[in-house]
């Protein structure tokens, strides 16, 4: 009955088999005041779906009772005699990649398991470029020809009596309200949703560990702040990073303000050094990257630091603050103020946002090609006039279906290879639809959801203090930036820029830069941007895609 279907035992879904279907699900939901995880996911999607006798014709009805009922973040592939339906939710929390390559229709919950069954190994220039400057692949392709993913929001739908192939988005982050609404009137429909999201959260946990990695940003301060006014009692709180970093203080001074534990993991060069060559990393890079975005070592550095000190339990759930600066309107861009806007300035500001990990791989030709396809995904044509609402409503669209569906919501895979359980209740389908509907008057600089918090009683944590931040710089440096900057003066000339390029290696980043030693660094570190650009270059060489050219090359 599964012929069609491919499950790498390594992602832990589960199957449910019966006498008409078969079902392949990893994830949780709420329905109907109900919580659904782990084999109860399987058992009752398995069950919704044969409540469709007609499910040949009446899929896009299942689809839509799925989409709108079944609140959270979960995948599944169900399967009878006649018809597959791989579904993946509104940020494809647990990637799906299917292949039409060489005359077959496979789908699958793992990129190298089809690669490695199919023998899918033909280069996909455009997504390795896209992936070179960013990180990942647009749309829904992988690095590799014919080896293709569910985007977020997406479906697909195979019927068997034809061998044919249809996928359909049932959810984009785009629908918005033209007029603003006056905030006053929404802050208690907005308060309504948070204590909502979050006591479906406490529910959710049953009592276990909730692990919180702490920054002391808007966004972690919010989970901790409500978690602590609705009684939550089993909470650690946990911050990373380089010792002396302010970021890691204002963790601190957050925890201590509600008398919940808190660990601190210092990232030292040498330690980070040892996990990224360890075999550890390689196999988890394997599991993560899924042959399309870059793996987040950050929280693979912090939870094997707390597991080697025996700081977390085997049943901690892990709760991150990802992504409520999206959601609430922190990324769109000052250019939207603008007076006059085009297709061409949407492009413009995502690429030099997004796709500049490596400058000298910013070419007319790249460029060209970058802006293709997001003018593609868009629907939008070169040079089109459009209005500052649509420019937000673009611009949040496709860094949603790209860089925050992609990149940012992966960082989970580290917890799920690991073993533990996570929630990202900021990506709750309330919160969701309420930004979506959201206009920009209500999002731009994040302006009614920091009002609302700081003018609201129930968060004294965060009107307690501003947000505060500086680059960590060894004291030595600092000298030598102060020369650089007196230089700049007499020659009438900027250093600094120069300087930093070169300096980032023992800067607050420092312990993200260990997979290359400085020599090595200073070679091509004009060009990046952060340790990511080199993520990139190091993983793509693992892959054997680097092709033996270096970005002093691609320049040339």
């Amino acid at each position: 009955m599964n012929e069609n279907v491919i499950i790498n035992a390594d992602y832990r879904w589960y199957n449910k088999t019966d006498a008409e279907s078969s079902i392949y699900s990893i994830g949780y939901f709420w329905y109907e005041k109900k919580f659904f995880e782990k084999d109860t996911v399987s058992n009752k999607i398995l069950a919704f779906f044969n409540a469709f006798p007609d499910i040949e014709n009446s899929y896009e009805i299942f689809i839509s009772e799925i989409s709108n009922k079944f609140n959270g973040h979960f995948s599944f592939i169900i399967s009878n005699k006649n018809i597959t339906i791989a579904f993946v939710d509104k940020i494809r929390s647990f990637p799906v990649y299917y292949s039409t390559g060489h005359g077959k229709k496979i789908i699958s919950n793992s990129a190298n398991e089809l690669q490695r069954t199919l023998e899918l190994y033909d280069v996909n220039e455009q997504a390795l470029l896209a992936f070179r400057m960013a990180g990942y692949t647009l749309a829904g392709s992988t690095l590799y020809k014919n080896l293709n993913q569910l985007q977020a929001g997406e479906y697909l739908v195979y019927f068997k009596k034809n061998d044919k192939i249809k996928t359909k988005r049932y959810f984009r982050y785009l629908t918005k309200k033209e007029n603003a609404q006056e905030e006053t009137d929404n802050y208690e429909s907005y308060e309504d949703i948070l204590y909502r999201v979050f006591t479906r959260l406490i529910e959710s946990l049953r009592g276990r560990p909730a692990f919180l990695p702490l920054s002391g940003g808007l966004d972690s301060k919010l989970i901790l702040s409500m978690l602590h006014n609705l009684g939550y009692k089993d909470i650690v709180t946990y911050s990373y990073g380089i010792k002396g970093l302010w970021d890691v203080e204002r963790a601190k001074s957050a925890a201590e303000f509600f008398n919940i534990k808190w660990i601190y993991t210092e990232f030292k060069p040498s330690e980070t050094r040892r996990i990224f060559n360890s075999q550890i990393r390689k196999d988890f890079y394997n599991f993560a990257s899924g042959l399309n975005s870059i793996p987040h070592v950050a929280d693979l550095y912090s939870i094997r630091m707390l597991e080697e000190r025996r700081l977390i339990p085997k049943d901690a759930v892990i709760i991150n603050g990802q992504t409520g600066d999206f959601l609430t309107g922190g990324h769109i861009p000052s250019i939207v103020m603008s007076d006059r806007l085009t297709s061409d300035d949407l492009c413009t500001t995502i690429i030099d946002k997004h796709f500049a990990l490596w400058t000298n791989l910013m070419t007319e030709e790249n460029l060209k090609t970058i802006t293709y396809q997001l003018l593609y995904q868009a629907g939008l044509k070169p040079h089109e006039e459009i209005t500052k609402q649509q420019f937000a409503d673009y611009y949040e669209m496709l860094e949603w279906e790209e860089r925050q569906s992609k990149h940012v919501a992966n960082g989970q895979k580290v917890y799920d290879w690991l073993g533990y359980d996570w929630r990202l209740p900021l990506w709750d389908d309330e919160l969701i639809y309420f930004w979506n509907n959201a206009p920009l008057e209500m999002k731009f600089e994040r302006k009614f959801h920091k009002e609302f918090l700081f003018r609201h009683n129930s968060f004294p944590l965060i009107k307690k203090e501003l947000q505060k931040s500086w680059v960590y710089m060894p004291f030595q440096l600092k000298l030598l930036n102060y020369f650089f900057a007196a230089c700049g003066k007499l020659l009438g000339k900027n250093l600094n820029s120069s300087f930093n390029k070169y300096a980032k290696y023992f800067l607050t980043y420092a312990p993200y830069y260990t997979q290359l030693n400085y020599k090595d660094y200073l070679k091509d570190s004009y060009w990046h941007r952060s340790p990511v650009s080199y993520w990139v270059n190091s993983y793509l060489e693992e892959i054997n895609l680097s092709n033996g050219i270096s970005n002093q090359q691609a320049e040339s």
